[in-house]
């Protein structure tokens, strides 16, 4: 079978004549082959999901035609809901996720990331694209639906029916065929993707309303008319397919919503069916073709050899990828196969079927407790038991004798392991479920405050993943209704273009966007771990700047009351605009003849509108004097013409950056306007300051002249004055040689007194010393001589 599907339906790269426009699969009646084929495949899993969904709709556990003709009509027959209470409650955290929060989207621009504009570019999109969500009546209840889907079968798609419009539809996860072994995610790797979809007459002709426009986008307004003439009841429709061939869930459907018998509604339903195809140009087609096989009003190519309506519409490589045309949020990747993966209600429902039975058991041996047993003596009473009740007074029939004995069963025994079974579902699923902290056999005491904490932060832990791969398809979700919005051409997406270029964001901001990522919030959903989250942070607070103050502000009111109220009591407060604060510094500088730097990323408008409205108010009042000839102070025109130099420069900087931008040709002939007449002024202020200084030149030379007839009388002065003070000064300087002289000599003469001294005491001890060194050496001498003659000398003995 995959060999005639590869060979027969989808066409391989020989059979396909141009490969960037040819398409793989070559006429409606091919299409239908894979559609049939992939609903048989699918046939053991509808089944299966029809069981489950009977769980889910409150089907009886066993058949009641069934007891009766057991005679058990007395027994309790009840489905308690319990698969039904599970889904519902995993739910609510689910939409808390993109619900909860003060925007939906967060936004990062890539044009001028430099720019100080550039996080409020982002948050004014992100506000203005949560209002255009909001406008939307559809857009939750779409998300709910594929929440719904999401949690109870294990992914939930939504799908852009229309090429060219923003807006999504939520449709039935059993709608949506894969091929085998396909991956658990949207991946661009899918051959092909088969989506039922169900219209009604109106709908579908609302498509081709405008035919002209309808054969532009790829309708073909000939095959919808044969299908809205031929699709219904009485030609074709639900009589061209046997009810074998209808899917298991369609019955489970007609009976909960008692809808067996036809009615004139059937008339009004078409069925078809999407079919996005991977291309070998690696892009995405797009075709709609209705599922049954109705003849064509005239014969005409591609479906010659058919004789059938042809493709609804078609859309050849329109895509370049699945993301741009469908979004699949997955609850869990399963084995990593698109079949394998199972949701809440898939999961629980083994246990929830046990569960119905024990439940109805506990009943059961409930009623058989309460009832009084009579026994009768002989088969003949047995027919006339029937016990008397008279208000409070009963009587027991004559011939029969009451049985003092319990022949019912265990009623808490029974209870216990439904409970058990409830306990070891909330812990197994893996879904957002409050967890129990009693016993698993139901009893046990109150849990404690700590318990609960613990079991909340398990909540937590137990779904992370879940919710990140929620989070990550919503990411894929907003960033391709923000890519149509931006293509769109309805009311809608213009209005929010043009909100976003009024409020002062700049049209590239929004064309050239990094990306879009949904607004995460914390705590996950659940209230308990958002409380923790906000506990946790709180000793934080005083360390954040103000903007992170009031975010946190916001994000404690958005938790306690929603986030409908952040605007009600946190009402934001008008930021100051940066380039008005820098344009205002900038003028400072003007001022003192300094040129400011023009970066950028500077809202050059906002600029020139500040400095030229300083402009005419600083020089305003001198241009009417100047106007007028008045007398005006030379300093004050040389600052004003050195700031009408500096401020020339900086404005032709601005509007050159300005020049290029078509939008904004009327504000630059305005702006340059006004720097001609600013710069006409400059000449003026320029011969104003040569008068000025001319004039001034004339009174300095006046008062030079002025000064130089008495500069004879002050000379002369002068000189009698440098006279006198020679005179005293060499009158001091004489006065002073001679008291240095007199000292002079009085030292010189104390130093030879001294002096003489010193050589008398000198003189005498040299000829002390010498007499000394005399007297010894005659007194020597006498010896030598002695001893030559002979004669001994004292103390020695003579030979």
């Amino acid at each position: 079978m995959a060999s005639d599907v590869l060979d027969e339906i989808i066409r391989l790269p020989d059979q396909v004549k141009n490969i960037e426009t040819g398409s793989r699969i070559s006429s409606a009646y091919d299409a239908r082959r894979l559609l049939s084929q992939a609903l048989q495949e699918d046939q053991i899993r509808s089944r299966q999901r029809a069981v489950v969904d009977g769980c889910m709709d409150g089907n009886a556990p066993v058949s009641q035609q069934l007891l009766n003709q057991q005679g058990r009509a007395w027994e309790c027959n009840i489905n308690w809901l319990g698969l039904e209470s599970i889904v519902d409650s995993s739910r609510v955290p689910y939409y808390a996720l993109f619900s909860g929060v003060p925007t939906y989207a967060n936004f990062k621009t890539a044009y001028e990331q430099d720019n100080p504009d550039a996080e409020i570019w982002n948050k004014k999109i992100s506000e203005k694209f949560t209002c255009l969500l909001n406008q939307w009546k559809k857009f939750k209840w779409n998300l709910q639906a594929q929440q719904y889907e999401m949690i109870y079968e294990g992914w939930g798609p939504l799908i852009f029916e229309d090429p060219a419009d923003w807006r999504f539809t939520a449709i039935p996860a059993r709608a949506v065929l894969t091929p085998k072994e396909a991956e658990s995610t949207l991946s661009d790797a899918l051959p092909w993707v088969l989506v039922l979809k169900k219209y009604r007459v109106h709908e579908l002709y609302d498509k081709i309303r405008n035919e002209k426009a309808a054969e532009a986008r790829g309708w073909s307004v000939k095959n919808v008319k044969d299908a809205i003439l031929r699709g219904t009841k009485g030609y074709g429709g639900d009589q061209n397919m046997s009810w074998k061939d209808r899917p298991w869930e369609e019955w489970q459907l007609k009976y909960r919503n008692k809808e067996l018998y036809a009615s004139f509604t059937d008339c009004d339903i078409i069925r078809c069916a999407h079919l996005f195809i991977k291309e070998y140009s690696g892009k995405i087609s797009h075709y709609i073709f209705n599922e049954a096989q109705l003849p064509a009003s005239s014969i005409s190519p591609p479906e010659k050899d058919q004789g059938e309506v042809g493709f609804l519409f078609e859309d050849r490589n329109r895509f370049e990828g699945y993301n741009q045309c469908m979004n699949v949020a997955f609850q869990n990747t399963g084995r990593g196969t698109w079949h394998s993966v199972r949701g809440t209600g898939l999961k629980s429902y083994r246990h929830e079927e046990i569960r119905n039975r024990l439940d109805n058991k506990a009943v059961n041996n409930a009623i058989l407790a309460s009832c009084v047993f009579l026994q009768g003596v002989d088969a003949k009473s047995n027919q006339k038991l029937q016990l008397m009740v008279a208000g409070s007074v009963a009587q027991v029939p004559a011939g029969a004798t009451a049985i003092q004995h319990r022949f019912a069963g265990d009623i808490e025994g029974t209870m216990a392991v439904s409970r058990y079974l409830r306990n070891d579902l909330s812990q197994k699923i893996g879904a957002f479920q409050s967890r129990t902290l009693a016993r698993e056999d139901g009893r046990g005491e109150m849990p404690t405050a700590e318990q609960v904490k613990q079991a909340a932060t398990k909540e937590g832990s137990l779904t992370t993943s879940q919710i990140d791969n929620y989070y990550l398809e919503l990411d894929c979700l907003y960033s391709e209704v923000f890519r149509r919005v931006m293509k769109s051409s309805d009311k809608e997406a213009k209005k929010f273009r043009d909100d976003c270029v009024k409020s002062g964001v700049p049209l590239k901001a929004l064309e050239e966007m990094e990306y879009v990522q949904a607004n995460r919030l914390s705590g996950y959903g659940s209230p308990n771990m958002q409380k923790m989250a906000i506990q946790e942070m709180a000793p934080f607070v005083s360390m954040l700047n103000e903007r992170g103050k009031n975010n946190f502000i916001n994000l404690v009111i958005s938790t306690s009351m929603g986030p409908d109220k952040v605007p009600v009591l946190n009402p934001p407060m008008e930021e100051p605009d940066i380039d008005e604060a820098m344009a205002v510094l900038e003028n400072s500088s003007l001022h003192d003849g300094e040129i400011p730097l023009v970066i950028s990323g500077m809202d050059n408008v906002a600029h020139l509108n500040i400095h030229l409205q300083d402009a005419e108010e600083r020089l305003g009042p001198l241009r009417e004097q100047v106007e007028a000839g008045e007398e005006i102070d030379p300093a004050a025109l040389q600052d004003a013409y050195q700031y009408v130099s500096a401020l020339g420069a900086h404005c032709e900087d601005h509007l050159n950056r300005i020049a290029s931008d078509p939008s904004r040709k009327s504000q630059y002939q305005l702006f340059k306007g006004q720097l001609n007449l600013l710069t006409s002024f400059h000449g003026k202020l320029r011969s104003a300051i040569r008068a000025a200084q001319a004039q001034q030149a004339q009174q300095n030379r006046e008062e030079q002249q002025a000064q130089m007839l008495s500069a004879l009388d002050q000379q002369k002065l002068m000189s009698s004055q440098q006279d006198m003070q020679i005179k005293q000064a060499k009158a001091q300087n004489d006065i002073q040689i001679k008291r240095q002289k007199a000292a002079s000599q009085d030292s010189l003469k104390r130093w030879q007194v001294g002096r003489n001294a010193q050589l008398d005491t000198v003189k005498t001890a040299e000829e002390v010393r010498l007499n000394r060194i005399k007297t010894a050496s005659e007194l020597q001498n006498n010896k030598l001589k002695a001893r030559s003659n002979g004669t001994p000398t004292n103390g020695s003995k003579g030979k």
